[in-house]
């Protein structure tokens, strides 16, 4: 419920950004299908994102509980020095946890940024970014995420080719890894 909730401002913003029309959408470069003003991909690949981040999220809490457990279940034994070893790394672990639970949200509220970003014509936070090599969703570090039988890179602008790709426009070309791609569109 709270993630449709969440797209309430990302359809208010990008509604009225795409209507008045601030940004334009060239259907030849998507599926011509559109809620309201909004491209269908676009939409797919945030809806993609929140799904594999709560996946994350489970598993990291899944975990935490798990060493939660089973350092409530170590019984003090009379090789002390074996108990508290043992005590040392569950918390260890239980702190490395908490740190990829930190940095999950940092994710999220990145993406959730990208989600609010205006969208122009300069590439920047938000923009999806077509290019004759692949698709990029400048968003959050989340790396490679199939969409509709596709693969996007979701990536964020501290990335090296999120730092080429960042206030680009149309028609130009980066070259990433020895190779050129041209900027075909920008959602």
């Amino acid at each position: 419920i709270g993630y449709f909730f969440s797209l309430i401002p990302f359809f208010l913003i990008n509604g009225i950004l795409t209507y008045l029309p601030v940004v334009s959408y060239n259907d030849a470069e998507n599926l011509g299908i559109r809620i309201i003003t909004i491209p269908v991909e676009k939409t797919a690949i945030l809806k993609a994102c929140k799904h594999l981040l709560h996946e994350r999220e489970a598993r990291i809490n899944e975990a935490i509980a798990a060493s939660r457990e089973a350092a409530n279940n170590e019984t003090k034994s009379s090789a002390g020095d074996k108990y508290e070893t043992t005590r040392a790394m569950m918390h260890a672990e239980l702190e490395k946890l908490s740190g990829q639970l930190d940095e999950l949200q940092k994710v999220k509220e990145a993406l959730y940024q990208a989600e609010l970003a205006p969208v122009g014509p300069t590439i920047g936070v938000g923009n999806l970014v077509v290019t004759n090599a692949g698709l990029y969703f400048l968003a959050a570090g989340l790396g490679k995420v199939e969409v509709e039988n596709q693969v996007v890179f979701v990536i964020s602008t501290a990335s090296p080719i999120g730092q080429l790709l960042f206030n680009k426009t149309v028609g130009n070309e980066i070259v990433f890894n020895n190779a050129a791609q041209k900027i075909t569109a920008v959602y």
